[in-house]
């Protein structure tokens, strides 16, 4: 694990003894990994099912960190843009908005 300084998480024991999980791009693509220190520990999985380490290695300097998870679908809301409101008033809050 790095060296960071212990913080009590309520329930959940110290961040000094908890994963942190990254998604990375590295010459074989994109994985997933746990971060110890300046290395990246690959995981065969995802962040949020089950998970197990591949054995390889990965300098954190010769990755490439990404987000850390890549969303499914992402949603627009229409009357964002003066362009799809047509005659229609500039809604107040357009992301609780029901008009057509």
């Amino acid at each position: 694990m790095s060296k960071t300084p212990a913080t009590e998480i309520a329930g959940h024991g110290t961040m000094a003894e908890r994963d942190q999980f990254v998604r990375y791009r590295s010459a074989a693509g994109l994985s997933y990994g746990i971060l110890d220190g300046d290395t990246i520990r690959e995981i065969h999985g995802g962040l949020f099912g089950s998970h197990a380490e591949t054995g390889a290695l990965h300098k954190l300097s010769d990755v490439k960190l990404l987000a850390p998870c890549q969303p499914a679908k992402i949603m627009g809301v229409g009357l964002n843009y003066r362009s799809h409101l047509g005659g229609r008033p500039q809604p107040s809050h357009p992301e609780c908005s029901t008009s057509r």
